[in-house]
């Protein structure tokens, strides 16, 4: 696999309750979030829109689903796969799917009925291995279609950007709502500030978490640092997810502010499979890769991400 020069889709970032965006910083300016306590969601790129290649436009084909999948300066990627399944009776379906060759061309001859795509991915080098992400329509729509009549649909790979707006602003916890990945921040609460050893934060006190490329994102563009700040709440406060984190690998900060650095421990079920925190567990600074579901292609939901919410927890050294 190579790492490849890819850009795509003006993906819209929509407001949603409990939803915060960062304000759009210059282009080579950081991205920094502030954030209160009664937030819990938030799209760390806000409105910022990858950069969209020139469409290529083919006739369209009876019977046949074709397009090209590219990078943003229009050359092609070969070995993705696009999937699609047709029902023409009940909830009975039929699939079939493509890969696409030199040219980043595919062709799929569907079942006939009512189609739509249900697979749309491509495996890119990440870290010391590799990933498979999720796919983009170019015209930003995966709508459904007779298979009799054909269709036309490119797809582009996007470093970050809302993948499904709707399902964004009714669910923007769900990572595959994003291209770019989630991390879930927990902590508890020091209420009473009175226990010198505790590990909890104390109330009210404000976390810093960086985030500094240290590649350039997947699309080869140089990255932004991230910062986010929020406020500890003062008895209970649910996680902070951090949406629609660039494609990218990155050093990872945290501390007080005003204060000094926390440690970060990487926590929940899927603490041991490939990327993440390394070390696992670190004060003040780590490696942080993005979680990725996995390394096939064939198994990325259409026009979704495939980032997995990995989870990091903060506490006082």
């Amino acid at each position: 696999m190579k790492r490849f020069i890819v850009s795509c889709v003006a993906a819209m970032a929509l407001s949603a309750p409990l939803l915060s965006h960062a304000a759009e910083p210059p282009a080579s300016g950081p991205v920094v979030v502030e954030v209160a306590s009664s937030i819990h969601n938030i799209n760390v790129m806000g409105k910022s829109k990858p950069a969209m290649p020139p469409d290529v436009h083919i006739p369209v084909k009876r019977n046949i689903v074709r397009g090209y999948v590219r990078d943003s300066q229009g050359h092609p990627l070969r070995g993705a796969i696009i999937g699609v399944r047709s029902s023409a009776i009940g909830s009975a379906y039929s699939g079939a799917s493509a890969k696409t060759d030199a040219k980043g061309y595919y062709e799929v001859r569907a079942p006939w009925g009512a189609a739509s795509f249900y697979c749309a991915g491509y495996t890119v080098d990440y870290g010391d291995g590799i990933a498979a992400m999720g796919l983009c329509p170019a015209d930003g729509e995966a709508e459904g279609f007779a298979t009799a009549n054909g269709a036309v649909k490119n797809w582009v790979l996007l470093p970050y950007g809302v993948a499904d707006p709707a399902g964004m602003q009714d669910n923007p916890k769900y990572s595959g709502n994003y291209f770019g990945g989630t991390v879930i921040i927990g902590y508890s609460i020091d209420a009473d500030s009175g226990n010198p050893s505790s590990k909890a934060l104390p109330a009210k006190s404000r976390i810093e978490l960086t985030f500094t490329p240290t590649s350039p994102m997947i699309d080869g563009r140089k990255g932004r640092t991230i910062v986010v700040r929020r406020t500890v709440g003062e008895e209970w406060d649910p996680s902070l997810y951090l949406n629609n984190i660039p494609v990218a690998e990155y050093r990872i900060s945290a501390k007080l502010v005003d204060g000094g650095p926390l440690r970060m421990r990487e926590t929940g079920m899927y603490r041991d499979t490939a990327f993440g925190l390394d070390p696992k567990e670190a004060t003040g600074e780590a490696t942080f890769l993005l979680k990725s579901y996995g390394a096939k292609p064939g198994m990325v939901t259409a026009a979704h991400g495939h980032w997995q919410e990995m989870q990091i927890t903060l506490e006082r050294p």
